[in-house]
């Protein structure tokens, strides 16, 4: 070995600073990592916190709705059914937002149908108070009402369900779903019928279970609007006239009632009559041969037809106006065979025609005036006082029986009463003769010698008569 020599000793003057650094580092993310948890967490719980407000807002407006509709009805129990719902409509709402929700497809679902079903009951409470139903329950049997050709327990049932006949309603989901939103309704204890919302929309407008009958002036008008070349029409409505066209033979048709007065002691009889046009055979057949007329006519009977896919418009138009014996209705129940529809548009077309006028006034027409003479009339007398003097009761005046022995001879001689006590005739020389037996005169076209004219009226030569000039 050589010389002894002092061994150095290392100072380590890094691991001091390489420690402190190291604390440093993890004191420093340590302090990180808190504050990020710290963010994370209030940004977590400001997230939580809109979140509930948003589903706290849309339970309230469920709630709203639930409230609003049962005091609108407070005989019938949502709060029951729907509460429940909300509630599950909540939590579903709240793991679908935070991310939480297992399968969010199936829970926003039921979260949509849940909330869906509020609006459904708003809309069978629009129903349960629908005017509509209210006529058609007032005309039933009658155009434009409930045919009795419905579902008896159909009819009872929605008349108990719009408050027209005593019993109760209930809604529920049924078989627990619920997009399956129905009403129960009982008569006392005993369910009559189950309507959905659905049903019910059908049945306020007169479709779907309830059969209504149709109103056939409803498509008689339709039918005339759109034929105006044979239909009178003002402002584009039908004033139930044909053109005159159609009116070919005009006869004066007798009024209603007659006037009877007294006048020379015979009975007058006054009527009245109206220039009035017949529709004639010729003229129905031209309306079978309109081209524009059998075009409309299939075109309206088609949409009775295929208004409804079981035909109901054009079966229940048919049982009620065309079906002349109950044998010849068509099965409600079941949809038109071809031939009952091609049969339906013909004798749609028939019904149409056979329910036009016979006849109407000529227009601008006005009555014409006619009157004859009836039997004699003798009015009844007094007596003087005591039975003396005077005629007896009964026994006509020496005027009365010379008005009526002049009457009576007149009309013998083939003269026409004209009114007011006054004959007139065509006399043997040509001229119009007017003989007034009321004022014992006797007249004629021009001035004329009182026994000539006697002579030419074939009158007794002496009498009280005098010529009229």
């Amino acid at each position: 070995m050589g010389a002894y020599s002092n061994p150095e000793t290392p100072i380590d003057t890094q691991s001091g600073q390489y420690y402190r650094n190291l604390t440093n580092t993890i004191v420093s993310n340590t302090v990180n990592t808190i504050n990020t948890w710290a963010a994370k967490a209030e940004e977590n719980k400001k997230k939580n916190e809109a979140i509930a407000m948003k589903v706290g807002e849309e339970e309230s407006a469920l709630y709203r709705n639930l409230s609003s509709t049962q005091q609108q009805n407070p005989t019938v129990n949502f709060e029951n059914l729907y509460r429940p719902k909300i509630k599950r409509y909540a939590e579903l709402r709240t793991k679908i937002l935070n991310g939480t929700s297992a399968d969010p497809s199936a829970d926003r679902m039921e979260a949509d149908e849940i909330y869906a079903s509020v609006g459904n009951i708003k809309n069978s409470i629009v129903d349960l108070s629908s005017e509509d139903f209210d006529v058609k329950w007032n005309k039933r049997g009658v155009a434009g009402g409930i045919s009795m050709d419905s579902d008896p327990n159909v009819v009872k049932g929605l008349a108990i369900f719009y408050g027209k006949l005593p019993g109760k309603k209930e809604p529920r989901f049924e078989n627990g779903k619920v997009g399956a939103f129905v009403w129960d309704v009982y008569e006392g204890d005993t369910l009559v019928q189950t309507f959905s919302a659905e049903q019910l929309k059908k049945a306020a407008s007169g479709q779907g279970l309830l059969r209504v009958i149709p109103n056939a002036a409803d498509s008689i008008d339709a039918v005339k609007v759109a034929n105006p070349d044979i239909f009178e029409l003002k402002d584009g409505v039908p004033t139930g006239r044909l053109n005159e066209k159609y009116y070919t033979e005009v006869y004066e048709k007798p009024l209603p009632g007659e006037e009877v007065t007294i006048s020379g002691g015979y009975e007058k009889k006054t009527t009245q009559y109206m220039p009035t046009g017949k529709l004639t055979d010729a003229s129905i057949q031209s309306l079978r041969d309109n081209t524009n007329f059998n075009t409309v006519m299939t075109a309206k009977a088609d949409g009775l037809i295929n208004g409804t896919s079981n035909n109901i418009e054009a079966i229940m138009f048919h049982n009620t106006y065309l079906a002349k014996e109950d044998k010849n209705k068509i099965d409600p129940n079941r949809p038109m065979s071809e031939a009952q529809k091609e049969k339906f548009r013909s004798d749609y077309k028939e019904f149409i025609i056979q329910g036009l006028p016979k006849e109407q006034v000529v227009a601008g027409a006005k009555p014409i005036e006619k009157s004859e003479i009836g039997k004699m009339v003798i009015k009844k007398q007094t007596g003087g006082k005591g039975g003396q003097g005077g005629n007896k009761p009964n026994e006509p005046s020496n005027k009365e029986i010379l008005n009526n022995n002049l009457n009576s001879y007149y009309q013998t001689k083939g003269y026409v009463f004209k009114g007011n006590g006054t004959f007139v005739k065509v006399g043997q020389d040509g001229l119009l003769y007017e003989v007034d037996s009321e004022r014992d005169k006797i007249g004629n076209q021009k001035s004329i010698d009182l026994k000539q004219a006697r002579v030419i009226l074939g009158l007794p030569a002496n009498g009280i008569l005098t010529v009229n000039k």
